[in-house]
């Protein structure tokens, strides 16, 4: 359904803005900014004013660079007086438009601020902020549903009209428990059929565009098949429906990431009158790709880095993650050509294709993806950053260490990373003066010195770097899984490379080391579908780890029984029959409240709570 029929001042807003969404995804900011620039020079906009604001705002993300962060935040508060006063001539839709701009505008200058300082004050400030971004999201959606029901009694919208606005539209009524994030299958936009408004891709694409792409965001399919068959409904329809699509996406992604927390915060986020659902959140994203609201791609690409990073990661059972996978392939295959061959879809599409285990396929997408030309050098960094991790999962130690070495001299972050990974690297090829010195430098690296990564890279550079007599072979290959392992890389990889490491490992030998093996091992052994010997290789990390944590200098050890707790009651519980819910209780509760020296006890409080109703344990 092409825009034609909205009236013109908003249609020609909703074409700009959404070009300008699409130029973010192609890596073309500066013709996103020129064009709204333009696009601001003859219209006060609040819609193009924030979608000026998001695109400088994502440039600051990525850059981090202190005066495209201050250059953000100008714009953002440019939006916020343009949303805070309305005229007499505004609509219901206008004011709730506004109402969702001043929230996306708290939610954005709350992060840049963030960046700027992260005192204490700044964190009460900033949680204040987001508390009345919250509320206006919800005030917005809940008012926007009841209008549909009086437009209809007024005569606005038609009855069919009404139903078409209100399919799969998720309540906006209080959710059950505020983190109820189980993981049943909230399908795609092609797996039922929906009636959509999109605008015509000759309005909102330039000639670089082919011409067959057939939606603004790039986005055909189903989308666009019910079009002439409902090409009759109203201006006001296409209004109303481009405004609760703008307002779903706000309210989709608090919902997801709210139900993401640790179980601890939920107490105290009640209290503040938060609350999560991941199934609506899932819903209300859903919703808002099927819009003709600028914001539709990006609710795609929300949905498609949940399903690649956050389902994938969190998934306990193998139907979950093939769920998410799948639904992931979808949202992709939707995408024309031109989006498709992205840098930020390539990602994302070949992270899919490691999870499926086809390293060389995904290698080979990122190598072409580097030919590419880019305005944004973070964009090559991390292409680089996702081979170099594929190089190191292949054990391909010298083609890592070529990418590594970039990262490390070209990227801003994760410097720390790059260094200790060099070091393993050069340890693994027998080359210890380099390991030496890049392991040593790790400490010095870190921009965030209390983050959980950086803690624990600069507990293990220091032992490295304190004890001579690790320096072994089998010792760096085994570090290097580890951290694959924390960096929540996908680790699905070909059957003769989980082999090469089982044998690769053995030799470890060195007491602190040993329950770090046998944790690693049941990894192993349960990617190659050995259920037995890798209960066993975990039950052998959990109780030496015990042991060995119970000595004074090894308690910053605890991580490695603590995670095997989490994994050996995860690998029990997918075999319902056999698994012994007393058992698994247990082991979830030793797991979050047994080691109080624990790297990454946020992330380990997160997989527990996720897993536990996943797995439906009591």
């Amino acid at each position: 359904m092409a825009l034609e029929g909205m009236e013109e001042k908003y249609r020609k807003d909703l074409q700009d803005t959404s070009k300008a969404m699409r130029f973010i995804f192609l890596a073309r900011f500066q013709d996103a900014n020129q064009l709204l620039e333009t696009s601001r020079s003859t219209s006060e906009s609040p819609i193009v004013s924030a979608t000026h604001s998001f695109v400088s705002f994502t440039q600051a993300m990525i850059s981090f660079e202190q005066d495209s962060i201050a250059q953000s935040l100008v714009l953002w508060k440019d939006t916020e007086k343009l949303c805070s006063t309305t005229k007499s001539s505004d609509t219901v839709e206008d004011k709730q438009e506004q109402r969702i701009i001043l929230a996306d505008a708290k939610i954005c200058s709350t992060f840049l601020q963030l960046l700027q300082s992260a005192d204490f004050g700044g964190l009460l400030k900033s949680g204040w902020s987001m508390r009345q971004a919250w509320k206006l999201y919800h005030t917005a959606f809940a008012e926007l549903v009841r209008h549909i029901d009086d437009d209809v009694r007024r005569g606005r919208l038609s009855p069919n009209e009404a139903a078409l606005l209100q399919q799969d539209l998720p309540s906006c009524e209080p959710t059950r428990s505020l983190s109820s994030t189980s993981f049943s299958s909230v399908t795609t936009t092609t797996t039922t059929t929906h009636v959509v408004a999109h605008a015509d891709s000759r309005d909102v694409v330039d000639h670089a565009v082919p011409s067959d792409a057939a939606v603004p965001n790039g986005c055909p399919s189903q989308h666009s098949v019910h079009s002439s068959k409902h090409a009759s409904v109203s201006a006001h329809f296409l209004r109303l429906q481009q405004v609760i699509g703008s307002v779903c996406y706000g309210f989709g992604c608090f919902h997801v990431l709210l139900s993401l927390l640790p179980a601890h915060l939920v107490k105290w986020l009640k209290f503040l009158g938060f609350e999560g659902n991941v199934n609506t959140g899932i819903r209300a994203l859903n919703y808002c790709t099927r819009t003709p609201d600028s914001k539709a791609l990006l609710a795609r690409i929300t949905l498609i880095w949940y399903y690649t990073v956050i389902r994938t990661y969190y998934a306990v059972q193998e139907d979950q993650l093939r769920q998410g996978i799948d639904d992931a392939s979808i949202l992709i295959e939707e995408m024309d050509d031109q989006l498709r061959a992205s840098p930020i879809v390539q990602f994302f599409e070949n992270r899919l294709k490691r999870f499926k285990g086809d390293m060389e396929g995904a290698l080979s997408s990122y190598n072409h993806a580097l030919q590419s030309p880019t305005q944004v050098q973070e964009i090559e960094m991390l292409v680089r950053h996702e081979i170099g991790i594929v190089q190191l999962q292949l054990q391909k130690w010298n083609l890592a260490v070529d990418h590594l070495q970039k990262l490390l001299a070209g990227g801003r972050w994760g410097k720390s990373l790059y260094a200790y990974f060099l070091g393993l690297c050069y340890g693994v090829l027998g080359d210890a003066p380099r390991c030496v010195d890049h392991i040593s430098k790790v400490s010095s690296l870190a921009v965030m010195k209390n983050g959980p990564l950086e803690l624990f890279l600069a507990a293990r550079s220091e032992e490295l770097t304190k004890d001579k007599k690790l320096l072994d072979e089998s010792l760096y290959k085994l570090l290097t899984m580890e951290t694959l392992y924390f960096c929540n890389c996908p680790q699905k990889v070909p059957l003769a490379t989980s082999v090469a490491n089982l044998i690769g490992i053995e030799g470890v030998t060195q007491e602190r080391f040993v329950p770090l093996r046998c944790f690693m091992q049941g990894q192993l052994h349960s990617a190659l579908g050995r259920k037995q010997q890798a209960i066993l290789c975990y039950r052998q990390a959990i109780n030496d780890g015990d042991v060995l944590c119970s000595k004074k200098f090894y308690q910053l050890e605890e991580h490695v029984p603590a995670f095997a707790c989490y994994e050996l009651a995860v690998l029990l519980g997918r075999d319902k029959q056999s698994s012994d819910s007393g058992e698994q209780k247990e082991l979830f509760k030793k797991a979050g409240d047994g080691y109080s020296k624990c790297h990454f006890q946020n992330r380990l409080h997160v997989r527990i709570h996720l897993a536990k109703q996943a797995l439906e344990t009591p």
